[in-house]
């Protein structure tokens, strides 16, 4: 009868044991798939940074090309304002009578 008790206590301990481990594998497997799922989802976010960054860097380098072209035109616009006003200059002097000769 003793001896009975003891494998009915053994066999409830058993099937405890084995429901916790079933627990146990379960939540494994939900926290496996929450792993992988978080680890996909930052891959994805690395991706899209990494992305980003390569885009600012092509619109940092745009950008400073962009500025040394306005410079460059800016240049040429204030070389042709010289040169017109220079022109224009010249025509007024043509235009003008000659002075008259002081006595």
């Amino acid at each position: 009868d003793a001896l009975q008790n003891r494998a009915d206590a053994l066999l409830g301990r058993a099937d405890t044991i084995d429901a916790l481990i079933d627990t146990t594998q379960e939540d494994l497997g939900k926290k496996r798939k929450e792993f992988e799922h978080y680890k996909n989802r930052a891959q994805t976010e690395m991706a899209i940074s990494l992305q980003a960054e390569d885009k600012e860097a092509l619109l940092r380098k745009e950008a400073r090309d962009a500025r040394l072209k306005a410079a460059e035109l800016s240049d040429k616009a204030r070389s042709l304002r010289a040169l017109a006003q220079k022109g224009v200059n010249n025509v007024l002097e043509a235009a003008l009578p000659p002075p008259a000769p002081a006595p």
